[in-house]
């Protein structure tokens, strides 16, 4: 039987880390009520190991205890703030077997009492500073809990227990590690590691250990067989192997892979034979990349909930082609694109020339009710629902008073703006600022104030104007000028 377990943080972890540190015998330990789930480095142990860069978060319940062999005068602590998504502690509740206070606490954390001689202290954070987190979600402002780097005693200075060395190894003996049990027969193990897989949280290796015989060997019949472990304290089995006689190594299952083309949405990579795998590739699903092997359509699959992957079938290998087909639709729009935009400047810069240029220009109609009112409001609808309706009234107005749209769309966007800017200073969220229901009525209604349009009645032309006759002119010449 082969086993590995990985550590759980908590109190029981923290004694365990302790234990394998026995050389520190002259030591503070700390160990807290709760802990914050905010990483698994936040621990009670970095209170009395005086780095600066480690530090303990509280949970639900904010209390400390400090022990240490002999009893000491204490009439001082330094509880130094962690910082960062925690706040400092203003007062505390100090207890022992010993005797009692309440005590303030300063902004640089240090805490003064009347001396107690004790070997133990539970301290019980009862105040902190007010320091909020606004949380978007919920809408309200979050409490941080309380952090400290150090919990130090000038008056055991000597106390003071480093951290052990990462790399250093330990061992713990048959019955530390967690129980195996096999059709309901328990089973004691040991472990083994480093320091490092503790802290780190890595797999360490568990061995069966049995009536006193070192081997990790069961003895099972042939038939089903039930195999459990407990996950209680400080390690907790993640996966057991249970193998007969000699197991050869596994074959490779990894195919030669040599990348061919892997720019743009077009790519191909050269795939050696093997057996059944997958290719894969470091990005999302998406449904619209397509694979093919050696003209062969690939079966695409979701790796790991999220990752790009095809199925490659056992056998020869050959030339996989991978290509984004939504890309062909986004080069045809570019190219129509870029082809509308020259003929758009061609019209531009041709026009036909006037046979008079002195001439006044005819000014084009202005859209008439279909374009500027009817397609308007079915475009309405899809962007803004029964606002919509909007646009009908406004072109109603239009027709009657049109100088007044200018006005209209002119207050209305101004209204707009400042509707967003009041709500600037707050939390994005639906149905405030920009997003209020003031603030997008008052922006559809110049939106639609400056696009809606009628034709306005035509005007007689000049030439059709009635005229005054006027009498005709006569001149007279002077006397004495030639005629």
């Amino acid at each position: 039987m082969k086993a590995s377990a990985v550590p759980v943080s908590g109190e029981a972890l923290d004694k365990l880390l302790y234990e394998v540190a026995p050389d520190q015998r002259n030591r503070i330990t700390a160990t807290a009520d709760s802990t914050a789930a905010l990483g698994t480095g936040l621990s009670a142990r970095n209170l009395t190991d005086g780095d600066l860069t480690t530090a303990w978060i509280a949970g639900d319940r904010p209390t400390i205890h400090l022990s240490w062999n002999g009893k000491q005068p204490i009439s001082e602590i330094v509880l130094a703030p962690a910082g960062g998504l925690s706040t400092r502690p203003t007062e505390v509740d100090i207890t022992s077997p010993d005797g009692a206070t309440v005590a303030g606490v300063d902004e640089n954390g240090a805490v003064r009492f009347p001396a107690i001689t004790t070997d133990r202290l539970d301290i019980t954070i009862t105040r902190t500073a007010p320091l909020t987190l606004h949380n978007p979600v919920a809408d309200e402002d979050l409490q941080l809990p309380v952090g400290l780097t150090e919990a130090y005693l000038p008056a055991l200075d000597q106390y003071r227990t480093p951290q052990p060395k990462a790399s250093r190894t330990f061992s713990l003996p048959c019955g530390k590690g967690p129980v195996v049990a096999v059709d309901g027969k328990l089973y004691q193990t040991g472990v083994s590691g480093r320091i490092r897989d503790l802290t780190d949280r890595r797999e360490l290796t568990v061995t069966l250990c049995q009536s006193g015989r070192s081997d990790a060997e069961l003895s099972l019949a042939s038939g089903e067989h039930v195999v459990e472990a407990g996950d209680a304290g400080p390690l907790a089995l993640t996966d057991l192997t249970l193998t007969r006689g000699t197991v050869a190594e596994p074959t490779a299952l990894t195919r030669e892979v040599r990348i061919q083309d892997w720019l743009g949405d077009k790519r191909a990579v050269t795939v050696g034979a093997g057996a059944a795998s997958y290719l894969t590739t470091y990005e999302n699903h998406n449904d619209g990349w397509k694979a093919t092997l050696n003209g062969k359509t690939l079966s695409p699959v979701r790796l790991d909930g999220w990752q790009q992957g095809w199925r490659i079938p056992a056998g020869a290998g050959g030339t996989v082609k991978l290509s984004y087909e939504p890309a062909t639709t986004y080069d045809g729009a570019l190219i129509g694109s870029g082809v509308a935009l020259a003929v758009l400047v061609g019209l531009v810069l041709w026009r036909r020339r006037s046979p008079n240029p002195d001439e006044p220009q005819r000014v084009p109609p202005a859209p008439g009710v279909w374009l500027g009112a009817v397609a308007l409001t079915l475009v309405g609808v899809v962007i803004a629902g029964w606002f919509a309706l909007l646009v009908p009234a406004l072109a109603l107005l239009a027709s009657r008073r049109h100088t007044w749209l200018v006005p209209i769309a002119l207050v209305s966007l101004a209204g707009a703006g400042i509707a967003a800017a009041a709500g600037a200073g707050e939390p994005v969220g639906a149905a405030a600022g920009a997003f209020g229901h003031a603030a997008q009525l008052l922006a559809l209604i110049g939106l639609f104030a400056a696009l809606v349009s009628v034709r306005e009645p035509e005007t007689p032309p000049e030439s059709e104007a009635p005229t005054q006759q006027l009498p005709p002119v006569q001149v007279e010449k002077e006397r004495g000028e030639p005629a």
